[in-house]
């Protein structure tokens, strides 16, 4: 009798849970969202933390999130060279600044130095050639200006400021071949011309030769082609 009387309490605690279940929807909902996260867990791709082998070293281990896990390589250090061509280039853009400003002494101080840092710069040999033409050392000009003119052929600013300094060295044929170079690599050389035009003029050759080379340059608004045009062209 009393084994009947447990059963039947069994019985009756399992079917109360079932009803509780049944009549109980919050509790269908937390079994059924535990359900869905124990699927998401297991669809997850193991953790490699996990499933590294035995032997994993960290310090060699390579970072596959870097986009280049080698050593980066020092820059190697400026060389004597280096350094000299770099004091070269900084005293060259002062003395060319020193230059066009019309500070002759300056320039040509800057100038000498980057002469001295880099003897084979043409740039410099150039605009030194010029500021010794400003500073009426012709003899010197025309050297800085040969030298340049070794490898540099296509260069009009070159070959005006050699006419000019011939010029003044009474060398007015020589002049009139550098300034004729100039005016051919650079045809709307205003200065050019008139200078060409005053070498014709010591030549005797006014008329001729002179005259239209300053009508063309005072065409292209140079002064003095328009006043010497005045005074021998009429």
């Amino acid at each position: 009798m009393k084994k009947a009387s447990l059963s039947l309490l069994l019985s009756l605690a399992l079917t109360g849970t079932a009803l509780g279940q049944m009549y109980n929807p919050g509790a269908k909902k937390k079994k059924a969202a535990a359900d869905d996260k124990a699927k998401t867990e297991a669809a997850k791709p193991a953790d490699p933390a996990t499933t590294l082998p035995k032997d994993f070293d960290p310090k060699i281990a390579t970072d596959a999130r870097a986009t280049d896990a080698r050593p980066r390589e020092k820059a190697p250090a400026a060389t004597p060279a280096d350094k000299k061509a770099k004091a070269a280039s900084d005293v060259l853009e002062i003395g060319k600044t020193q230059l066009a400003m019309g500070n002759l002494k300056e320039a040509l101080e800057y100038l000498d130095k980057a002469v001295s840092l880099a003897p084979k710069n043409e740039e410099a040999r150039i605009l030194r050639g010029e500021a010794r033409v400003k500073r009426k050392m012709y003899a010197e000009a025309v050297t800085d200006l040969n030298f340049a003119n070794k490898t540099v052929k296509d260069n009009a600013t070159l070959y005006f400021w050699r006419g000019r300094a011939k010029q003044e060295m009474d060398k007015d044929k020589e002049a009139v071949v550098d300034l004729t170079k100039a005016i051919e690599l650079k045809a709307d050389f205003a200065d050019a011309y008139y200078w060409r035009g005053f070498s014709y003029g010591e030549m005797d050759q006014l008329k001729d030769n002179a005259c239209p080379d300053y009508i063309k340059a005072a065409q292209m608004g140079n002064e003095l082609a328009s006043k010497a045009q005045k005074k021998y062209c009429k």
